[in-house]
């Protein structure tokens, strides 16, 4: 089965986030981490409202 984006909407930080990669504009590392923080929790939000399982049990060994 295909995803087909134009079908789901849109995170909403995903034009932040693709902006600064596509302007390299990755000089401001509180800039970098916001946006990447924000797409994280954008993608787990829609991830949820769309059915996808995306949680994982086991501890990270470390």
């Amino acid at each position: 089965m295909r995803f087909d984006v134009r079908k789901n909407r849109k995170l909403t930080i995903y034009p932040t986030f693709t902006r600064l990669v596509m302007a390299g504009d990755l000089s401001k590392p509180d800039a970098i981490l916001c946006a990447c923080e924000s797409f994280w929790d954008g993608g787990i939000e829609w991830a949820v409202r769309n059915g996808y399982d995306c949680m994982e049990n086991r501890r990270i060994p470390f």
